[in-house]
């Protein structure tokens, strides 16, 4: 798989290459529907409570292309021979994993380890999605491939070093109504869960609401799916994963109190770090077809889309954990804790974890035929 992947890569065209700081600003001023205290912002990158939180964003960008941290956080793409971030690199070796580890430390050190929900966290997640192509063209649709749908979508984030965030949940009101890991047999409420409406020529009508998307005011993207352990809805038009411009025409995002409104408090030292949580309210939004990773239909077999929703997931996580752990780097347990003995059994179960972690990704990609 690995080959196709760098083939259908390399006929990748117009990248605009890693992000930098002035870019990043300029592409916030889309128009975006963003509200907060009851009040719709004109300008996310001027208003008090994300001004900062974009500057310090577009700091680290310029840094990505600094002398000192372009070897780390940058990197030639083999499939294109061009220059793009580590954090879009697809992995093709251990190596590359090592690399990808150390750009999320660094963007984790550069941000004083305060960014849940940095540019470097969905990259991963799309990567990883890649590589399950064929599981997700296995889910049929006449208007579209979802897999071909995965695949063009990470050659445009990788191209122009998007940042993306992600959307989960429904709001939430009964919590009784979707229990974890089970199938749900309680009608969900149109007018609270996120749904299909109609289906058209250039797309899916959706409406509804979805949480919680962190970073939602500044970040070029939405990826909306759902929790994989609330996956099996009652209603099938509430079963879609898609991916969305922050600025897509009736996407409303609401975003909670700021902590940087108290400017110059001593209680809030990092202030210019708050990354913000959003509601994302649909109002008949349009997503089009090749925006789409998964529409379910009556006509899905509800046991192939449970194992389809299991190995979707399973990968993303694998993935993520390998390249945060490091699966292979050692892991040193023998520091004197003062006899604190659970500690070093917690570092150890880690090392046994990212081992185990990183045979999984070895054999899977020796089966499909990669490094």
């Amino acid at each position: 798989m690995a080959a196709v992947l760098t083939e259908t890569i390399s006929s990748m065209s117009g990248t605009l290459g890693p992000m930098t700081g002035r870019r990043y600003i300029d592409s916030l001023r889309d128009g975006r529907e963003v509200w907060i205290d009851g009040v719709r912002v004109d300008d996310v990158t001027t208003h008090p409570a994300f001004k900062d939180m974009i500057a310090e964003l577009a700091r680290i960008y310029d840094l990505q292309n600094s002398d000192k941290y372009r070897d780390e956080m940058t990197c030639i793409d083999p499939a294109t021979g061009r220059r793009i971030s580590v954090s879009w690199l697809l992995p093709r070796s251990a190596e590359d994993l090592r690399r990808k580890r150390r750009n999320g430390e660094l963007w984790n050190e550069l941000s004083w380890g305060q960014l849940g929900r940095s540019p470097d966290i969905l990259a991963p997640y799309i990567i990883s999605a890649l590589h399950l192509k064929d599981q997700f063209s296995a889910v049929k649709h006449p208007k579209c491939d979802f897999g071909e749908n995965i695949e063009n979508y990470y050659k445009y984030c990788m191209s122009h070093d998007l940042f993306l965030t992600h959307a989960l949940g429904d709001p939430q009101v009964d919590r009784s109504t979707q229990p974890q890991n089970e199938q749900r047999t309680v009608a969900e409420d149109e007018e609270i869960a996120l749904h299909v409406v109609e289906e058209t020529k250039d797309g899916v009508i959706v409406t509804g609401g979805k949480q919680l998307s962190t970073a939602a005011p500044h970040s070029h993207e939405c990826y909306v799916s759902l929790s994989a352990t609330f996956a099996r809805r009652s209603n099938p038009k509430c079963v879609l994963a898609f991916s969305i411009p922050t600025n897509s025409p009736g996407l409303k995002i609401l975003a909670r109190e700021p902590v940087s409104r108290w400017f110059g408090s001593w209680g809030h030292p990092l202030q210019m770090l708050d990354e913000q949580d959003c509601m994302l309210f649909f109002d008949r939004v349009l997503v089009r077809w090749d925006w789409l990773y998964a529409l379910r239909s009556d006509a899905d077999g509800e046991d192939a889309w449970c194992r389809w929703r299991q190995r979707q997931f399973q990968l993303p996580r694998l993935v993520k954990s390998v390249s945060r752990r490091g699966a292979y780097a050692p892991v040193d347990c023998s520091c004197d804790d003062g006899g604190r003995g659970d500690r070093r059994h917690r570092l150890s179960r880690g090392r046994r974890q990212a081992r185990r972690d990183g045979d999984l990704l070895r054999g899977l990609a020796a089966r499909d035929g990669g490094d």
